[in-house]
């Protein structure tokens, strides 16, 4: 369940096991905190699973913009110490 929730969002499979995991490990590290009168395990999962991917994709956009303005500059001129 969880994993087709994640690969109904991700087009990488290798990303949408790496975030599955992800998920899981959230799930384990968090039990203590699961409240069964608040909803069933479905849905805690679940909303663990959107956080993750939000996680993600606030990564993923900070990484691209840091790919954006790196692609602009000029490489460094080589110096003794690296040639």
């Amino acid at each position: 369940m969880v994993t087709g929730f994640v690969a109904r969002r991700v087009l990488d499979p290798h990303l949408v096991d790496d975030l599955t995991t992800e998920v899981f490990l959230a799930a384990i590290e968090t039990a203590d905190r699961y409240r069964a009168r608040l909803g069933g395990e479905t849905a805690w999962l679940v909303g663990i699973a959107r956080n993750v991917l939000a996680a993600e994709r606030r990564r993923s956009a900070r990484q691209l913009d840091k790919d954006r303005r790196a692609g602009g500059r000029r490489p460094l001129a080589p110096t003794t110490s690296n040639v």
